[in-house]
């Protein structure tokens, strides 16, 4: 009678014990959302106090004077600054420009495109996770007294696309030139088609330096012209004529990644072999000032090692064109390279590369394809290997005019195989391969019109 109870006992303080938690974790997590609720709505009025009293002391400056340091149009007023409001710190960012309304007509038609200034303020604060982040703007128009007066400097119009002419919306552009007085450092994102447009920027010729970055994407700076440069430019700096329309446009693309394998001859990916490579590609950021005007690539000559792993991978880079040059390890030769080099890679996207390598001291048969007159790879060149045992295989060649022969994963039988090679608009080449054992034989055939 007295065990019946005890049990009885003990499964009553098991379900207490449960209940118990059940409440002391709901009220916990109902605690912590009415924290978290409270101090978010403490840091927004306390932002959306700053922002007001911020924007309250521009309201009484002289109109001349509404610009902030390093801006167009340029003031005292503090683009960055980190204020601290009851007990906390936040971040103020002003951004003045002046705005060419379209009521009056839009430049050129409207002479005189600095209507009037307008002001954004943006307060944000961070306490150290994304709960308790937030920001707050205020934005205000700010018109000069009495009519229209005259129109100093020109308008500095600046488009941000990708490679599809599209805009990029939010990139950051950094607007640098220290050769004006006061001298201009700006930071403004990009409206949503990714333009940006400037009236009343002083007069100066490519000096105008921009800085185009966002998450995700390249980042691409402008250059001053050659020979400041040792090359040509593609991006050189922008200039502002005094009284005209002065345009920009700069592209950036989102950035790709590039995987580089190890492979055999027949394209199989291997590891256990290192190997070194050469590679050039990616943003052509202008040309060379050599008499052939050779590009300049952003990866130019680096020098990559693909480990025992088998892989080496390029991760964040620019889209573009890449020429791979590989080093065959000690008793290997280099087949070739798939894709073929140069090539493509696309922005936003991934590829994988391949490096074909096969060993020396394995019976298979490396055949090159050339114009006999200009020794040029012939691109579609189709071989056939046979020989008296059964073996018949055809192989068409790339661009580079290479065809790699061997026994599926296996060496060649050594022996004699025939060999006929034809390509459009040339004589078909018939010849015989002698393959030893235990060696890669290399031949090129040369194609005769």
């Amino acid at each position: 009678m007295n065990d019946k109870k005890a049990g009885f006992m003990m499964i009553e303080a098991l379900t207490v014990l449960f209940i118990f938690a059940l409440v002391s974790v709901t009220f916990y997590a109902v605690f912590s959302v009415g924290t978290k609720a409270i101090i978010d709505v403490k840091n927004r009025l306390s932002a959306n106090s700053l922002a007001n009293e911020k924007m309250e002391i521009i309201r009484n400056l002289n109109y001349s004077n509404i610009g902030t340091v390093g801006g167009i149009p340029a003031g005292n007023i503090l683009a960055n600054e980190d204020v601290a409001e009851n007990g906390k710190y936040f971040h103020v960012k002003t951004l003045v420009q002046y705005i060419d309304d379209p009521l009056d007509g839009i430049y050129p038609a409207d002479l005189v495109p600095n209507d009037y200034k307008r002001v954004k303020i943006t307060v944000s604060w961070n306490s150290g996770n994304s709960n308790s982040s937030g920001s707050v703007y205020y934005v205000s128009n700010f018109v000069p007294y009495g009519l229209e007066s005259g129109f100093a400097g020109g308008v500095l119009a600046i488009n941000i696309v990708d490679s599809s002419g599209f805009g990029v919306p939010q990139a950051n552009v950094n607007i640098l030139n220290s050769t004006v007085s006061p001298a201009i450092n700006l930071n403004v994102l990009t409206d949503d088609t990714g333009n940006l447009m400037f009236p009343g920027a002083p007069q100066s010729t490519q000096n105008y330096q921009l800085i185009i970055s966002k998450s995700g994407y390249e980042t691409v700076a402008t250059f001053p012209p050659y020979p400041t440069t040792a090359y040509y430019p593609t991006d050189v700096h922008a200039s502002v004529i005094s009284g005209a329309l002065n345009v920009k446009t700069v592209i950036i693309n989102k950035l790709s990644n590039l995987n580089i394998f190890t492979a055999d001859g027949v394209g199989n990916k291997i590891s256990g072999i290192s190997c070194n490579f050469i590679i050039s590609g990616g943003r052509i950021l202008g040309t060379g000032a050599d008499a052939a005007h050779t590009p300049v690539y952003n990866i130019q000559n680096q020098s990559e090692t693909i480990d025992v792993t088998g892989e080496k991978s390029l991760s964040a880079i620019s889209p573009g064109q890449y020429v791979i040059t590989p080093t065959a390890p000690t008793g290997y030769s280099l087949v070739g390279i798939d894709p073929v080099t140069p090539f493509s890679l696309l922005p936003g996207s991934t590829l994988e590369a391949k490096i074909k390598l096969a060993p020396i001291n394995k019976s298979a048969l490396l055949l090159t394809v050339v114009d006999g007159s200009t020794n040029s790879p012939i691109v579609g060149a189709q071989a056939e290997l046979k020989n008296s045992s059964g073996y018949d295989i055809i192989q068409t060649s790339g661009s580079d005019g290479v065809m790699f022969f061997q026994n599926g994963n296996d060496p060649l039988i050594s022996g004699t195989y025939d060999l006929k090679v034809s390509a459009t608009g040339y004589q078909d080449n018939i010849s015989q391969e002698i393959i030893n054992a235990d060696e890669l034989k290399t031949e090129t055939i040369k194609m005769l019109p």
